[in-house]
């Protein structure tokens, strides 16, 4: 879906299937872009929860935690925030995320510390 939605070449596409490469995207001012490219499931998982550490989140605001089909990231991550005590929300994917990230994402969304004024 990333290829076809002209985010990825053919070429990474299929370069990226064959090594288990996980994109890292973000969504910012309305668009959705690569940010990062990682191998594996965990590294995924692991990167996603240092953005959050990074960046930090609005306490009292949830963390939501997306799914679109994959289960294993989806569940690593919600582990991993029962873990850290942190509060959050299970939702699928939007549409509008959904039909360029396709089947088979997962992540997180929180709203950046100090970002609500």
């Amino acid at each position: 879906y990333l290829v076809k939605g002209g985010r990825l070449s053919k070429t990474a596409g299929t370069i990226g299937s064959v090594l288990g490469i996980k994109l890292i995207l973000e969504v910012k001012d309305g668009k959705m872009a690569v940010k990062d490219k990682v191998r594996g499931s965990k590294k995924a998982v692991k990167i996603i929860l240092e953005e959050l550490e990074e960046y930090g989140y609005e306490s009292g605001e949830p963390v939501m935690i997306l799914d679109a089909e994959n289960k294993e990231i989806y569940g690593a991550l919600k582990e991993k925030l029962i873990e850290k005590n942190i509060n959050f929300v299970e939702a699928g994917v939007g549409c509008t995320v959904g039909i360029h990230s396709g089947p088979g994402a997962a992540g997180i969304f929180f709203i950046p510390r100090g970002s609500i004024n």
